[in-house]
């Protein structure tokens, strides 16, 4: 038995001998794995312990909150929970103490009780201090009692080196695994922490999980001359070992988790019956987890501190004559490969069929995240894990939905095809670009790190720099971005761009940051002066319609040359609709003053931007249509402002207005007003007068590959297609007709979503699409992207890509690949003749690497992919006849190209002509030899879109 420095009530007394029972590892209500913050924990494996045999708990909202700070209050609790296990403090009520302020303490029976044992000692003066933190000193000599020390014969207590003592014993203290050892577990073992730092939860879980597994200590005691006193400690084993019933560490690599996120662990014994947690971004290291006599301890396994991770570079060669060969860049880093079979892990997929060679090191690239890893510290490298992550932007609002399970699925717009279930989705929203991958049913999601600032430069086709700082360009850019489009963005270093960054610090994705949204302009509807004019300044006031549509009166500043002339007409009794008024861009000085800059219809430089306004009448503007009239181009930032004009008093007042071309306003020929553009895009549409009309809405839209065939229930009379699409989702469609397949239909559903009636898409349909600046472009013409016709997207805009076996997927606006041949169905949110507001976009992919063409000559079939010594005879035409080579049924995107080859003939004056008629017939004129006979040799190479190459030969031998 411990010392009691005090004697204890017989209630406590009763508890006492609870405490000398084994603690069961089910005291804990709350697992470490249904911890919400268990990545922000440093100390895992000690928090992992603690929670899951019951010593310390989450917050009630879920969380651990490891950087919170411990209270004195609190820590008495752990103590006590650590020698009692789960006990009310209201059992230790009946304890006596000194104490006088901690009856108001919600702690107060966990301070008795570790009052009586001695574990904490107050000030001599009554006090305790429950709310003040502890420090890392005053928790280290509680634990140091707690497991037998006595506090004043250690000099913990009445003693001017107290602080030493303390920590001295703290760190010195003996591990105690199935035996006794000589080994050193300090108290404060995995810490890096000073004697007078307050204490954290994080730190407060490893010092308490690091005297769970120190021997304990049992005093001796011997008189002399009738004085008490300790005469040694007799060593006793820890409490891992007896009061939880013999607590113990394995450790084992993670090599899978399943869909229901339960590990197995290969080394040791766990596999997903077990039920234990897996974290896969812990694939193929080695990982701890905890059992005692009776069984599995731990619910989640955590990482082992003895892995070192190195992140391979992916620039590495298998050369050993090169700087970047694979085995010197090992060797540099105290490291080996395994002869014998190591776990190679590839998208959290972890196989160990073979040794990693050096050539599973060599040319990773500068986008897959690739370490490899010694789990042992031994040099050897147990480990490669590469792991390549889709890009992805996030393109509306992230939504989430629990069932009656409590199972929480989320969708996120241009990331995941409906509702799954994810990891890392809750600080999201739309317009970030993210990196994620699935595994085992489950959606990792990063948030891809971003830097804003202007392009300094560029470096051929491998960096772009920001603000003079260098990126190289990631191999897995979004949408497949160049360096040279990256730069041409801004190449005037005028523009802020965002350039979004992948995991190691590439340039994935640049964008340009909306010029309209860093501009202030506004419409003057007239001014006051004290002074003779605007010039006098700080005298004059200016009443102003702002973007937002609000009015308000202005103090206005100097004028600088540019700002509103002096001697203007304009007055604040003279605002007549369309003639009096002056546009302008603002600044703000310090005072609250404005100065204006009036705009022309030439540029102004403003702020290093072109700004001008031009005049429209009787023009069109309709929602969602990027070109809305005369040519200007609008985006997400345009502003519009419909005037209220009053006719009675020739003055503006008021303004209605919204922002982004999906939600333009819609005139048809009637508009008059004015458009101020930023650098050739229009930041706001100020609309004098005209007729304004109004818009409708969605409707549903349907696709289902032409490969499902449906079935009928004659009952029901219902046909049911197993796989099919609605507005872009995967689901069973049952309908009460038969439906088309392989096309893009638009469709009525009653409210049991069955499809009551079928109709066509009513959209338009091209071919060849781009998109770029928050602008869909499509081709309406017969050479590809040359006529041209330009969407914007509605802010839930859906834009999705069909492959050859009719899958569809949802992809980002700006995940859309420039393709000349691609089909494109563009659905609006009303009348495709009326509107350019893309509710829907469908792009059907086409082959890019397709070389098909049916080549003849002379009639004579040609196949592809022939060679010259194997060329197809096309027969023996007479010299000096006219050839026909017949070129048709060309893959889209294609280009061909048809030349003559004769280096087979022994004479010949010089090659023919070769002429075409542009559709697809060419002719030329026989060779002809003076002598013998000559072979013609006709090429015909068709260049896929992709670069991919097919030729044909057709070969004639002509005769003099």
């Amino acid at each position: 038995m411990r010392n009691l420095k005090r004697v204890l009530s017989l209630a406590l007394a009763s508890i006492m001998l609870l405490g000398m029972m084994v603690v069961g590892a089910s005291a804990a209500d709350k697992t470490y794995a249904d911890l919400t913050d268990s990545d922000k924990i440093t100390n895992q494996e000690a928090v992992s312990v603690l929670v899951d045999i019951g010593i310390i708990e989450g917050k009630t909202d879920g969380s651990y909150d490891p950087s919170a700070t411990v209270d004195r209050a609190t820590m008495a609790k752990l103590i006590t929970m650590m020698l009692m296990g789960d006990v009310d403090q209201s059992a230790f009520q009946g304890t006596v103490t000194d104490l006088k302020d901690i009856d108001s303490s919600w702690a107060e029976g966990y301070i008795k009780y570790c009052y009586a044992n001695g574990i904490i000692e107050g000030d001599g003066k009554g006090n305790f201090f429950p709310t003040e933190p502890v420090t890392v000193v005053q928790a280290a000599k509680m634990l140091l009692v707690a497991i037998g020390y006595n506090a004043e014969n250690r000099g913990y207590s009445n003693d001017a080196n107290w602080s030493t003592n303390i920590m001295r014993d703290a760190q010195t203290t003996l591990f105690y695994g199935s035996t006794y050892t000589t080994t050193i577990r300090s108290l404060t073992k995995g810490l890096s922490v000073k004697a007078t730092d307050a204490l954290t939860r994080d730190n407060a879980a490893q010092m308490i999980f690091n005297a769970l597994f120190v021997q304990n200590y049992d005093p001796e005691y011997q008189y002399d001359g009738g004085v008490r006193y300790i005469s040694k400690y007799t060593a006793l084993p820890s409490l891992a070992a007896t009061t939880y019933n013999g607590l113990n560490r394995n450790v084992g690599v993670l090599t899978a988790v399943n869909d229901d996120g339960y590990a197995t662990v290969t080394g040791g014994d766990i596999v997903p019956t077990k039920k234990i947690n897996g974290d896969v971004t812990l694939m193929g290291k080695a990982v701890a987890y905890y059992k005692d006599a009776s069984g599995l301890v731990s619910s989640a396994v955590v990482e082992d501190k003895d892995n070192t991770a190195v992140t391979v570079p992916g620039d590495l060669v298998n050369n050993s004559a090169k700087s970047k060969d694979v085995t010197k860049w090992l060797t540099n880093n105290g490291l080996e490969l395994s002869a014998t079979n190591a776990y190679i892990v590839t998208n959290y997929v972890a196989t160990n069929t073979r040794a990693i060679t050096a050539a599973d090191l060599a040319g990773i690239g500068n986008y897959a995240v690739a370490y490899v890893i010694d789990s042992n510290g031994d040099g050897v490298v147990d480990a490669l894990v590469k792991t390549t992550k889709t890009v992805s932007e996030v393109t509306g609002a992230v939504k989430t939905k629990t069932d009656s399970d409590g199972k929480v699925t989320v969708s996120i717009p241009g990331v995941t095809a409906g509702y799954v279930s994810a990891v890392g989705y809750e600080d999201l929203s739309k317009g970030d670009l993210v990196m994620h991958i699935t595994y085992a049913g489950t959606t990792y999601i990063t948030e891809c790190e971003s830097v804003t600032g202007k392009i300094t430069g560029y470096k051929g086709t491998s960096a772009i720099y920001i603000d003079g700082t260098s990126y190289t360009r990631s191999d897995g850019a979004y949408g497949g971005q160049t360096v040279t489009q990256m730069k041409d963005l801004d190449t005037s270093a005028k523009k802020d761009v965002t350039l979004f960054l992948d995991e190691n610090g590439n340039a994935l994705y640049a964008k340009l940051i909306d010029a309209t949204s860093t501009y202030n302009v506004a419409v003057v509807l007239g001014y006051d002066t004290v002074g003779s004019s605007v010039e006098d300044s700080i005298t004059a006031t200016a009443r102003l319609l702002f973007a937002d549509g609000t009015v308000d009166v202005v103090n206005v500043s100097g004028g600088n040359g540019t700002s509103i002339a002096p001697g203007s007409t304009l007055t604040s009794s003279a605002q007549t609709a369309g003639t009096n008024y002056y546009l302008v861009a603002y600044t703000i000085d310090s005072d609250g003053n404005y100065e204006l800059t009036k705009l022309t219809t030439s540029d102004v430089d403003f702020g290093g931007k072109d700004i001008k306004y031009t005049t429209i009448s009787n023009a069109s503007i309709a929602p969602g249509k990027a070109v809305f009239t005369d040519g200007f181009i609008g985006n997400s930032s345009t502003a519009f402002l419909v005037a209220n004009y009053s006719s009675s008093n020739n003055k503006f007042s008021t303004a209605a207005t919204t922002t982004g071309i999906a939600n333009a306003p819609k005139y048809t020929g009637t508009a008059d007003g004015v458009v101020i553009t930023v650098d050739g895009t229009a930041a706001l549409v100020f609309v004098t007068d005209g007729t304004l009309q109004d818009a409708s809405a969605t409707s549903n839209y349907i696709y289902i590959p032409s490969s499902v065939t449906p079935s009928y229930s004659s009952a029901d009379k219902l046909y049911t297609y197993s796989k099919g699409y609605v507005n872009g989702e995967e689901q069973d469609i049952i309908s009460k007709i038969a439906l088309t397949t392989g096309a893009v239909m638009k469709v009525s559903l009653n409210d049991d979503d069955v499809v009551i009636s079928e109709s066509a898409h009513g959209g338009v349909a091209y071919k060849g699409v781009s998109f770029g600046n928050d602008v869909l472009t499509v081709d309406t013409a017969t050479t590809p992207l040359v006529g041209k016709a330009y969407y914007t997207l509605a802010d839930d805009a859906k834009v999705f890509e069909i492959d050859s076996d009719g899958k569809i997927t949802e992809i980002a606006a700006s995940g859309i690949t420039a393709d000349k041949t691609d089909g494109v169905i563009v659905l609006g949110a009303s009348d495709m003749s009326s509107t350019m507001k893309a509710q829907y976009v469908y792009i059907t992919k086409t082959d890019s690497s397709a070389t098909t063409a049916t080549v003849s000559v002379n009639s004579t079939s040609v196949p592809s992919a022939n060679t010259a010594d194997t060329a197809a005879s096309c027969g023996t035409p007479t010299k000096n006849t006219t050839v026909t080579v017949s070129v048709t049924g060309v893959a889209d995107g294609a280009t061909v190209s048809v030349t003559l080859d004769r280096e087979y003939s022994t004479s010949f004056v010089a090659n023919a002509t070769l002429s075409s008629d542009g559709a697809g017939a060419y002719t030329f004129t026989c060779s002809n030899p003076a002598s013998g006979s000559v072979v013609d040799m006709v090429c015909v190479t068709v260049t896929a879109e992709d670069g991919t190459v097919a030729i044909y030969y057709g070969s004639m031998t002509i005769s003099a």
